[in-house]
């Protein structure tokens, strides 16, 4: 996934009968250079290539350094959730998590069948309220791959840009304007779109004339809980609060606290 660091993801359940999630785990560990060179800590020297081939014996399977964290998969919702941090010695972050089911489902005989697939990290629900809310916006910059068919804006841009053979979407609003830019409802809607399938960026003045910027790619949506684990068990609370985060981050920004 980067330099020494791979990833795979494990496991993917078909789900019980009636219900619509698959469940897994991603894995992240180190890929060792075995031929490269090896430091003897013992002595600060640089150790012979005999003695590190006669003492280090690693099967050619085996990766150190393993993190496993659990996700559940929506397959109709399109949304995948993770556990960021099942404990200390398990964790991955969102860019991980994204490069590694990016990569996964870009393998050359998916991307053959299927097209290649664009993974966005979900944003916190904030950011995009922040924007919405700059009191003199001077631009915005809206950016779209082909999105998840979930309600009627969503299907538009999608038809919109299968009839052209577009494979993302972008818009960029700017003004010189003393009230700065005013979004119309549809704009909003795109940006809606584009938080959960791209990204949105603005930048503007705020109540005393600063310059501020916001970008959705700069904010993951993360939930915090906090549980004893001495009585609960992690992974059958990610399962139970599964179906509340996804209804979180399906609802619109005008209907959210």
């Amino acid at each position: 996934m980067r330099g020494d660091t791979g990833g795979m993801v494990r496991y993917a359940n078909t789900p019980k009968q009636g219900e619509e999630r698959i469940w897994g785990d991603l894995l992240k560990f180190t890929n060792i250079d075995a031929e490269g060179k090896w430091l003897d800590l013992a002595t600060g020297e640089v150790a012979e290539p005999e003695d590190v081939e006669r003492r280090v014996v690693i099967p050619p399977t085996y990766r150190p350094n393993l993190h496993s964290v659990p996700y559940i998969f929506f397959p109709k919702k399109h949304r995948l959730l993770f556990m960021s941090r099942y404990d200390q010695r398990n964790t991955l972050s969102p860019g991980m998590a994204k490069t590694l089911v990016e990569r996964f489902l870009n393998r050359s005989d998916l991307v053959e069948k299927h097209g290649a697939a664009k993974v966005t990290v979900e944003p916190d629900r904030e950011t995009l309220k922040r924007i919405f809310a700059i009191p003199t916006l001077r631009a915005i910059t809206l950016e779209v791959a082909p999105p998840n068919a979930l309600g009627d804006i969503e299907r538009q841009l999608l038809r919109f840009l299968a009839d052209q053979n577009a494979t993302r979407y972008t818009q960029e609003l700017a003004t010189g304007h003393p009230d700065g830019l005013q979004l119309s409802q549809t704009t909003r809607r795109v940006a809606e779109v584009a938080q959960s399938n791209g990204h949105v960026t603005a930048r503007g003045l705020d109540e005393n004339g600063r310059a501020v910027q916001f970008s959705t790619a700069n904010h993951p949506y993360e939930e915090r809980i906090e549980f004893n684990p001495g009585v609960t068990n992690p992974t059958d609370l990610f399962d139970e609060v599964s179906s509340q985060i996804l209804r979180e981050i399906s609802r619109p920004v005008d209907q959210r606290d």
